[in-house]
């Protein structure tokens, strides 16, 4: 769902907001279009973060050409550029001023958003969010990342909803409708409402037609199927780090299931975490990766395109090593593991207790601290 330029940075497109444009405005946007053009060079993980830094470095020697009497466009322009250098505080001081102005209460707003989601500071991020009224593009950007992310259920739900209420989205957002649906069913699931998660989920499949869509949703279904219930077997051949496992032969242990895959940007986020809680409880704990084979290879360093199984495995191996996995990992030949969990998306974590039944799920990526929680009240 995410591009690769939206991993670390908020890109603001700037031509919109002046309308008249001084030569500190004119002066970034012609930066921000060669920006664009180094970017579209960028093949791999190495050369995108060497572009990020020079790029932040740039933008750093700019903000020392903005003097202390800015018109109120150039404290915008300056509120964004000290975002995409990580300098918070003094944006949020400006945009906060910028928020009583009428002509820039609702662009403040928008950048005060993207501020928060970078700060992971959800709560004040969704209330800058509901308080735009002009829903373009980076906003329906900025909702869909507090939509996967809010951990106020509650508010998660508001701002789904909004999602998939939506007459008329952007093109590349609509492609995401779907999420919102998949999102709602998974907290009615959570909660044991079955029948409202079923329902949420009949009503996805009523309207949205694609293949795509209709794929994930379907899924959905089993999802709400097992929760509740004993995890199903794995029943795979292809192991790393140890020998072929049974669920029925865990039983007395909590496991946690993470369904990942090499080229998902936020399953590389949660696997650290992943890492540390295995070497902390692995006396009570199993963490088991699993994966499948694809067809391709793609990580956050090298993009080999398609290639036979046995290439594949041997990145995955090399992948494993690198992030330093100690933990089972499982390799699908065919993903049927992925459809009877009910997998819509990536990472996908399950959450089984002692009596080897899936108590809890988590789709997206999750903190350490969010995950050992979970983990630490199954342990009790």
């Amino acid at each position: 769902m995410k591009k690769i330029s939206v991993l670390t940075v908020f890109v603001l497109i700037l031509s919109f907001l002046f309308a008249q444009q001084s030569s500190l405005e004119k002066k970034y946007l012609e930066m921000e279009k060669r920006f664009e053009e180094e970017l579209s060079k960028v093949k791999t993980r190495a050369e995108y973060d060497k572009f990020l830094e020079k790029k932040r470095a740039e933008i750093r020697e700019f903000l020392k050409e903005f003097s202390q009497n800015l018109k109120s466009s150039e404290k915008l322009l300056k509120a964004d550029l000290l975002i995409q250098v990580e300098d918070y505080s003094e944006a949020e001081t400006i945009l906060n001023k910028l928020r009583s102005e009428k002509e820039f209460s609702q662009k403040a707003n928008l950048l005060l958003a993207k501020l928060n989601i970078a700060r992971k500071n959800w709560t004040k991020a969704g209330e800058a969010l509901k308080g735009i009224q002009e829903k373009n593009e980076q906003y329906w950007e900025l909702l869909l990342e507090i939509a996967f992310e809010h951990p106020d259920n509650k508010q998660r739900a508001f701002f789904n909803r909004e999602l998939i209420g939506a007459a008329q989205l952007p093109p590349q957002i609509e492609q995401n409708r779907v999420f919102g649906y998949l999102n709602l069913a998974e907290i009615e699931t959570l909660a044991k409402n079955f029948e409202q998660a079923n329902k949420i989920i009949s009503e996805g499949l009523e309207k949205l037609k694609d293949e795509n869509s209709q794929r994930r949703l379907k899924n959905a279904l089993n999802q709400i199927k097992i929760f509740g219930k004993t995890a199903p077997e794995v029943n795979i051949t292809t192991w790393l780090n140890g020998g072929a496992l049974k669920l029925a032969d865990l039983k007395g242990k909590v496991v946690l299931i993470d369904f990942w895959a090499p080229w998902c940007p936020p399953c590389r986020e949660t696997i650290p975490a992943l890492v540390n809680l295995h070497r902390k409880y692995q006396q009570e704990l199993v963490i088991i990766g699993i994966t499948k084979y694809y067809g391709y290879y793609r990580d956050d360093q090298i993009s080999l395109g398609k290639i036979s199984a046995r290439e594949e495995l041997e990145n995955i191996e090399k992948f494993v090593k690198r992030f330093k996995i100690e933990y089972p990992v499982a390799v699908s030949e065919d993903g049927r593991e992925f459809q009877e969990y009910g997998v819509s998306g990536i990472p996908t974590l399950y959450f089984i207790n002692k009596k080897g039944e899936i108590v809890n799920l988590k789709v997206g990526a999750e903190t350490e601290e969010e995950i050992e929680k979970k983990i630490r009240d199954l342990l009790k």
